[in-house]
């Protein structure tokens, strides 16, 4: 295809991992052992399974097999032997929503105008990306999205050379729940290896990371609340035949959404001891990371006023309950939207943006604030009144 006058190599739906289905649904992916010659690379992959929240997003076909990702790049390794940048792309959307395939994420408008090979991919989401089913049954250990997510980074990391990346000059950036992501990549020994740039856009990993009992109990009610099992002598505790449930229930059981606000765990990430090996606070006060990283960070104005769309009454009923139901609904939503977003998103991420700037003098944080309005995220669910709204920085 042709952008802005470049011509770009535009490769779709290659796999990095076995189907995560059958005896491997919930389990950490495994790499992909065979990719047929020759491949067609033509075809957009389908999305992982997740919820539809908006007419015109989130809506494409999908399926539990969905592990491939999508290359654009301006040149091919024979054309002029310099290799490319790469920017490894985490998309968005609570761990709930969101695909490589929007239209949002489509890489050709950056590897054209930047020069640079762009890789999007899909990662399990909700339930296929996250589930705990605790240590005493085998079942599904957590944090799968995260383990799916580097196995994408380490298929990068292998095989971008041959369509005209550098596997050494590899930047990591997300947006929303893909910037939490990318602060798990730098922090974790799995991946913190793998690549020296990161750019986070709105959200860090710092905020209720769940400890492994915690989330168990999180998962356990809802898989009572699906109709796989019910409260036993051991309530929070998986049985056996919970878990054969879940593994047998089809895909639509689980596209509900988790309860807003009413869990511990932010997104259900778990300290696994692996992936995570302890609460992210600690790890940036430990200086257990990589010590010279790149950093661009940063967010929106107002980063919580697309929430008050969402739910606002419920927002206001767990933390506003001292205001009076005569309060002027414009001044209740905005002040639902900055503490919200504070929260749940700015805070954390400047939290992480001093740790990794006091953890290391070998590290360059470079710190935005967005405040200009633009379409993507009036488009779904951000008003006028709403300002610059998370989202509109995509």
């Amino acid at each position: 295809m042709t952008f802005d006058g470049k011509e770009l190599s535009v490769f779709l739906g290659i796999p990095y991992a076995e189907p995560p289905v059958d005896g491997l649904r919930f389990q950490k992916p495994l790499p992909v052992r065979h990719i047929p010659d020759p491949y067609d690379a033509t075809q957009w992959p389908k999305a992982c399974v997740h919820q539809k929240l908006h007419q015109n997003y989130l809506n494409q076909e999908m399926s539990e097999d969905c592990l491939y990702l999508n290359i654009w790049s301006p040149s091919l390794p024979e054309s002029t032997g310099a290799l490319k940048p790469v920017m490894f792309w985490i998309h968005g959307g609570g761990m709930i929503v969101g695909s490589s395939v929007e239209k949002w994420y489509s890489g050709h408008v950056l590897a054209a105008m930047g020069d640079v090979v762009v890789v999007t991919f899909n990662y399990r989401l909700n339930v296929f990306g996250l589930l705990y089913t605790g240590a005493k049954h085998a079942g599904a250990p957590g944090n799968m999205a995260l383990w799916d997510q580097a196995l994408a980074l380490e298929w990068v990391v292998d095989n971008i050379a041959y369509f005209g990346g550098d596997p050494n000059s590899i930047t990591v950036f997300g947006e929303s729940a893909g910037s939490i992501s990318t602060s798990f990549h730098i922090l974790s020994p799995i991946t913190k290896n793998l690549f020296r740039r990161a750019i986070m856009m709105s959200g860090s990993a710092t905020n209720n990371v769940c400890k492994p009992e915690a989330l168990e109990r999180v998962w356990y009610n809802r898989a009572v609340s699906s109709g796989c099992g019910k409260d036993n002598e051991n309530p929070g505790q998986f049985t056996p035949e919970m878990i054969e449930c879940i593994q047998k229930a089809p895909a639509d059981l689980f596209q509900t959404e988790r309860d807003f606000g009413r869990s511990p765990c932010d997104l259900d990430f778990l300290i696994d001891g692996q992936f995570v090996l302890k609460n992210p606070i600690e790890t940036l006060t430990s200086g257990d990371y990589r010590q010279d990283l790149d950093l661009l960070i940063g967010t929106v104005d107002n980063e919580g006023s697309g929430d008050t769309s969402i739910d606002a009454k419920l927002v206001a009923d767990l933390y506003f309950t001292g205001l009076s139901n005569n309060t002027g609904a414009d001044i209740l939503l905005q002040t639902i939207g900055r503490t919200f977003g504070d929260y749940r998103l700015t805070c954390p991420t400047k939290l992480f943006a001093k740790g990794i700037h006091k953890g290391s003098e070998r590290s360059r944080v470079y710190e935005y604030y967005f405040n200009t309005k633009f379409t993507a995220g009036a488009q779904l669910f951000c008003s006028d009144w709403m300002g610059v709204c998370h989202f509109d920085d995509i």
